[in-house]
């Protein structure tokens, strides 16, 4: 009796050991799969970029056409940063933000947004903001980031 005792023990101890071999198989697998899901998200973050020449100021009432070098602030135009993304990730959503730094090197207005879901490679994209008669004169630049990483700045003069 102490003999058939003996052997059903070692067949449980068996079978928890390749159970427990299989659970950590499993957690490995999943903790390695998902590892490489982040990374692949990550790298098609870091593949959206700017062409240089495709960022510029415009006013609203253009709709992009008339690129602006030169902000008059007395008559408060809506300015707005134009940026074509490339390599855009399609299917996701990315969150943006752009910094309008006015001639004191002092950050005037911040834009934080998210674009609406990618579903196309090159995706155009702006910001805008509302000049008031007391902006700062002189020269100022505009800097687009996806999450902290700069994308593209341009250069402006307010007068």
């Amino acid at each position: 009796m102490q003999l058939r005792r003996q052997e059903a023990l070692a067949v449980e101890q068996k079978r928890n050991k390749l159970i427990t071999i299989g659970v950590l198989s499993g957690l490995v697998v999943v903790i390695a799969a998902s590892f490489l899901w982040f990374q692949t998200q990550k790298q098609a973050l870091n593949n959206v970029y700017v062409n240089s020449g495709q960022s510029h100021l415009t006013l609203e009432t253009n709709s992009g056409r008339k690129i602006l070098t030169i902000v008059d602030s007395q008559q408060n135009p809506e300015v707005f940063y134009r940026v074509i993304l490339q390599d855009s990730p399609a299917g996701k959503k990315l969150s943006l933000g752009c910094n309008w730094i006015n001639s004191n090197g002092e950050i005037s207005h911040q834009n934080s947004y998210q674009t609406k879901q990618i579903n196309k490679a090159v995706w155009p994209t702006y910001c805008k903001y509302k000049f008031h008669p007391a902006s700062p004169v002189g020269n100022w630049q505009v800097e687009m980031y996806l999450g902290d990483r700069l994308l593209s700045q341009t250069e402006f003069t307010v007068k």
